[in-house]
């Protein structure tokens, strides 16, 4: 009996594995050599990081356009007309006025420090050319002006003025050196001017939400629609700007273009009513090989 169990059990497992060998080779006789990598569509793979950089871009310039660069503490409290009380009042407890010694260390400084010693200048208004007008010089700065703090709130409303970068009230000139010293004094109200201006701002407006399309399509000039009445700000339009420059957004229009497109060859459901074996099916959806 025992042997008779032994000797059925030996003839099924032989015919698993002689079917076995059967389908096996079946398989391995339909399929090449796999020569694909396992895993994600390596153009799926490129219009993913070309997305991610693209989104990155719109939130920098939503950043730029709602969080301001600090203006310069030292434009703010009027470092000038501070250094030059210092020289004046500060100079007769000792050896007396420094001022003339001090000038030229704090004029090229502050210049530096702002940026703008080469951008902005002070003009007499009254015809008598560049240079000290006795407290009556009016400040120029050229529409390019790119000091360290143009971004600045401060700067771009007016409230701070950054070309201030001598002692003030200004040296007489050297023409006029029978004129008296003025009397150094301190007026500064930028800081409370510019902290008027802030409260009563509200909530920035210039950031439009970006849409898929909108980074699709974006382009030097070519921004975000707003929601009417409010416009586009600078701050996100130069930032909107320097990404379409190096191609972040068009470097995500060519990934989508080149994206696999269903029901188009090689993207297509093959039929499979023609498969009798899953290794036909396997070979067809796989490698494309018809179902005999």
């Amino acid at each position: 009996m025992v042997h008779r169990i032994f000797k059925s059990f030996g003839k099924l497992f032989l015919s698993v594995v002689f079917v076995s060998c059967i389908t096996f080779s079946s398989v391995q006789a339909q399929l090449p050599p796999p020569n694909l990598v396992e895993g994600c569509n390596p153009l799926v793979m490129d219009a993913m990081k070309a997305k991610a950089q693209a989104q990155v871009a719109y939130d920098v310039a939503v950043i730029s356009q709602l969080i301001s660069q600090p203006d310069s503490v030292l434009a703010m409290s009027c470092f000038n007309q501070a250094a030059n009380i210092s020289a004046k009042e500060g100079g007769a407890i000792f050896s007396g006025d420094f001022t003339l010694q001090l000038e030229p260390l704090i004029t090229p400084a502050l210049q530096s420090w702002y940026g703008s010693g080469n951008t902005c200048v002070f003009v007499c208004p009254h015809g008598n050319g560049v240079g000290n007008c006795f407290g009556n010089r009016k400040l120029i700065c050229g529409a390019g002006w790119n000091g360290n703090f143009a971004n600045a709130i401060g700067f771009k409303s007016g409230m701070i003025n950054y070309a201030v970068n001598s002692l003030s009230p200004p040296i007489p000139d050297a023409t006029a050196l029978e004129t008296p010293m003025p009397i150094p004094s301190f007026n500064c109200t930028g800081m409370a001017d510019l902290w008027n201006l802030i409260r009563t701002e509200g909530i920035e407006t210039g950031a439009p939400f970006a849409t898929f399309d909108d980074l699709i399509n974006g382009a030097v000039g070519t921004y975000p629609t707003p929601v009417l009445p409010f416009v586009v700000g600078d701050d996100f339009m130069s930032s909107w700007d320097a990404s379409a420059n190096i191609g972040v957004f068009n470097d995500l229009n060519i990934a989508m273009t080149n994206l696999p497109t269903p029901g188009v060859f090689p993207w297509v459901i093959p039929d499979f009513s023609a498969c009798n074996t899953s290794a036909d099916v396997l070979a067809l959806a796989d490698f494309g090989i018809p179902c005999p």
